[in-house]
């Protein structure tokens, strides 16, 4: 698999996310999450017709940021063929400057909490 789709593919897998919780509404008077930072570690290869599974972790939290750790897996195997990082940083629609995550997000991405030295897999 071209190295851009699994750039696509974690993509998918977050904004999907993000979209079922609301966080996504451009038009809207709520902050925004726009991605300050990628990084993806090619661990294992993946290629068609492989069905793939996305794990998602969020590994830091911060007033206006967080990180999003995803992890790529053939479906049904434990091992990462992949793993992306994405520093995530709330800004405003209108203006694109950083403000805090609302509250009702924020309790949404708990949900994803694990530290990073945790030894589970995203």
């Amino acid at each position: 698999m071209y190295n851009v789709a699994y750039f696509e593919l974690f993509d998918n897998a977050m904004n999907n996310w993000l979209m079922a919780r609301g966080m996504l509404a451009q038009n809207g008077p709520e902050p925004i999450p726009v991605v300050a930072e990628a990084s993806c570690s090619y661990l294992r290869e993946v290629s068609y017709p492989d069905i793939v599974e996305i794990g998602m972790r969020v590994t830091h939290m911060g007033n206006s940021s967080f990180k999003l750790t995803l992890g790529m897996f053939r479906a049904g195997e434990d091992l990462a063929a992949a793993q992306a990082d994405f520093t995530m940083v709330f800004v405003a629609p209108d203006t694109h400057k950083p403000r805090p995550a609302p509250p009702h997000y924020r309790a949404e991405l708990a949900k994803l909490v694990i530290p990073e030295d945790s030894t589970a897999a995203p």
